[in-house]
């Protein structure tokens, strides 16, 4: 079948699950709870969508519609006692439910989808241009990624977003940061603070100033002789220090509410007000980082913080020069509107 074999030798190549699992696998597999069978339809579903975006041929386009109707056709057989499928806000209500929080948005490039669980939920108040209190949600790792993510690469999601549920905290931008970290550490067992950066990933550099003391724990003290013991610490630790960050962000996010903003300078006053309220190394850092600068939000600000600090000297920049810089960046944003 063409469209297997086009999806074998793309960069799709992950899609290729969602045909295997429809042609048999998923068939046999009785212990699958019916939730747990819905995201998995709804996930191939929305898969075979960003395919038939990429289809270079109208063979391919023809042949990615027909397993679209295959999904579409099983997630009805799934659902029909339960809601119609096609209204998005029964789904999203029925997922919510159980867990998940799934959205969906439209550009010129067609519809974007993310599916992911919800792993903590909370109200949130803080004083930022006038009384801001809202709802924010922490998300696991994606079971459906969004286009973008798709289409240029996991490190190219965002931190932080706002949706249908509240404003969300994207967990899994940052645990893959920190698991690459950790298993880098690991594998040349570092042991003393000169150890914990790595010239090959400058990154590297910012999160060892970060998160010492987590470092030091783990790596100098050897307080965890089980990796995966050690990996979750690791991670849970780490995403704690960057979560006054995060929120910080998400306030941001809240505070601007339904204004006329486009979706790139939302996020870009969140990522500048994270960094002047709660400034961090990695964060800043990572506008730079060669894995995540292609992110267009975020370029500017990479841009912009060049022209104030010097970036080739990582070690002279401090957290005060870090926030100082990104208010007035903020500042010279909110002007240019």
């Amino acid at each position: 079948m063409t469209f297997l074999r086009e999806i074998f030798t793309s960069r799709f190549l992950h899609l290729t699950i969602g045909l295997v699992l429809f042609y048999g696998v998923s068939q046999v597999i009785t212990r699958t709870s019916r939730v747990e069978k819905i995201v998995d339809s709804l996930r191939w579903l929305a898969y075979t969508d960003y395919y038939a975006r990429y289809s270079k041929s109208t063979k391919e386009t023809l042949e990615a519609e027909f397993y679209r109707k295959k999904y579409e056709e099983r997630l009805r057989r799934l659902t029909e006692d339960l809601f119609y499928f096609q209204d998005r806000g029964q789904l999203q209500d029925f997922l919510f439910r159980q867990g998940f929080v799934y959205e969906v948005s439209g550009d010129d490039e067609g519809l974007s989808h993310m599916l992911a669980p919800i792993l903590e939920s909370d109200s949130h108040v803080e004083v930022l241009s006038g009384k801001v209190d809202f709802d924010y949600l922490i998300l696991g790792r994606k079971k459906i990624e969004t286009w973008q993510e798709v289409r240029d690469g996991p490190w190219t999601g965002v931190f932080v977003s706002k949706g249908r549920e509240g404003v969300y905290i994207h967990r899994d931008s940052l645990d893959q940061i920190l698991r690459q970290y950790f298993n880098l550490l690991w594998a040349q067992e570092a042991q003393n603070p000169g150890d914990f950066s790595w010239p090959g990933w400058p990154l590297t550099y910012s999160l060892s100033r970060d998160l010492e003391s987590v470092c030091e724990n783990v790596f100098t003290h050897r307080y965890y002789r089980n990796k995966r013991i050690a990996r979750d610490y690791f991670i849970e630790e780490g995403f704690d220090s960057f979560l006054p960050t995060l929120l910080a962000m998400a306030d941001r996010m809240a505070a601007d509410g339904e204004t006329d903003f486009s979706s790139g300078t939302r996020y870009q006053r969140a990522y500048l007000t994270g960094l002047y309220r709660e400034p961090t190394y990695t964060m800043f850092a990572l506008l730079g980082d060669q894995a995540t600068r292609h992110n267009p939000w975020t370029a500017r600000l990479h841009q912009e913080f060049d022209r104030r600090l010097d970036l080739k000297r990582p070690d002279r920049i401090s957290l005060g020069d870090i926030s100082t810089a990104a208010r007035e960046i903020f500042e010279k944003l909110e002007y240019s509107q």
